[in-house]
């Protein structure tokens, strides 16, 4: 960490120094930079950013170099296509790279980036076949590019992987270091498979993996959910207007949230909210002053004669004999 943060505010304090260079996104032993004269000049300021401050550093430093235009808009363009070149000159143990790949292996990096998403979207909504044929298709894609190498195609499964993980971060809650964990763990399993087949193998494994994280992490979520909405109806039972409240609280549609409260409170919604009602009227009557009708206003019921009939029918008394019965206890 300290070593990258060294490289990237030298790199930039040289560009800043530098007329018409910008420097880009650093890695631990990468510098990004970009040139706005020609093809050529670009490549000679590349090369002598990349000499200077590996000497200033004492360590090795790969530059990339790219041109780019003066038009704002396809400036972006330019950083992904010198990003692109300098993810490759890495993995090929270059100190100079052109950030200018050819146009076939620039639409198959891509499609790669493209793949990753796609697959990571497949993940998020449970589509098990879909993710099974990006999963095929992303291999395939990273297979081409690589053309066999298995250095270059774990560096491009990472790539493709990369939406996965963010995805599953995402998810699993905030926390970087948790995140720089799942990290690690795919970089470590990617580092000790030395083969092309044995990397597409642990494609399938990883992304599984991921897959089960974000299972696991969405049913945590929703169980949570659950807990609070089970909370509010318990503790504010007057509040709860209707299902599609606490379905809305819970970000689920009203079928789902109404499956899974049955599911974990053993009865529906309406019998969970009229018990809760009732429990607060008896807490009430026992405890307070309050006239009858007061107590049914305070519990949610609409008139005193909803409020009798449905209190008489779980309690077994009407709400003024049971008033007069645990007072006797008092």
């Amino acid at each position: 960490m300290l070593q990258a943060t060294r490289l990237q505010y030298a790199c930039f304090e040289y560009c800043r120094a530098k007329q018409g260079l910008v420097a880009g996104r650093i890695g631990s032993e990468a510098a990004l930079i970009l040139s706005a004269g020609r093809r050529l000049q670009a490549r000679d300021l590349a090369l002598n950013a990349g000499q200077v401050l590996g000497r200033r550093l004492g360590q090795r430093v790969v530059a990339v170099h790219r041109s780019y235009p003066d038009q704002p808009a396809q400036l972006e363009f330019a950083i992904q296509e010198a990003e692109a070149g300098l993810r490759l000159a890495l993995a090929r143990g270059q100190d100079l790279a052109e950030g200018e790949a050819s146009s076939g292996e620039a639409e198959l990096e891509g499609g790669i980036e493209i793949l990753g998403q796609r697959l990571a979207d497949a993940l998020a909504a449970g589509r098990r076949e879909e993710q099974r044929l990006l999963r095929e298709a992303l291999g395939a894609a990273a297979l081409r590019v690589s053309t066999g190498r298995p250095e270059l195609l774990r560096l491009h499964l990472r790539w493709g992987l990369s939406p996965l993980l963010k995805l599953v971060a995402r998810r699993q809650g905030p926390g970087r270091r948790a995140a720089l964990e799942l990290e690690q763990q795919v970089d470590r399993a990617l580092l000790a498979a030395s083969s092309s087949s044995a990397l597409l193998s642990l494609l399938a494994t990883l992304s599984e993996d991921l897959a089960a994280r974000l299972e696991a992490s969405a049913q945590g979520d929703r169980k949570l959910r659950l807990r609070r909405a089970a909370g509010r109806l318990q503790s504010q039972p007057e509040s709860v207007e209707s299902l599609g409240e606490l379905a809305r609280e819970a970000g689920l549609s009203r079928f789902h949230f109404s499956r899974l409260f049955k599911q974990s409170s053993g009865v529906g919604f309406a019998k969970a909210r009229l018990e809760a009602r009732v429990a607060k009227a008896a807490r009430l009557l026992s405890q307070s002053n309050l006239r009858l009708g007061a107590v049914a206003g305070e519990c949610g019921f609409k008139n005193s004669s909803h409020f009798s009939t449905a209190f008489k029918r779980l309690q077994g008394l009407s709400p003024r004999a049971f008033r007069d019965k645990n007072r006797k206890h008092i």
